[in-house]
């Protein structure tokens, strides 16, 4: 995943373009913060629609997902449980 990432920035970099990448799973500071508003965004909607979230699952990998979810929702104290599951651990 991340040679292909890199090999298309770098045609894209060839034609000039300015090019940010984050990489899979949101594993950089950017990507995490995604993460961080995701939390926000997911609690966020639920309130407004008088839902209760009893627990959180996603799948991990490098963590960057989990590092924003767990930092999203302790910024606004949601106090939902928040379970990884990793997609890179061998059976």
């Amino acid at each position: 995943m991340n040679m292909e990432l890199e090999g298309v920035a770098e045609r894209f970099r060839a034609e000039g373009r300015v090019v940010y990448t984050i990489p899979g799973g949101g594993s950089n500071p950017t990507g995490a913060l995604g993460y961080v508003n995701c939390a926000m965004e997911l609690v966020g909607q639920a309130n407004d629609r008088d839902l209760v979230i009893d627990h959180i699952i996603h799948a991990t990998g490098s963590a960057g997902t989990q590092v924003g979810m767990i930092t999203g929702l302790k910024a606004i104290n949601a106090n939902i449980p928040l379970l990884g599951i990793s997609v890179r651990a061998p059976r």
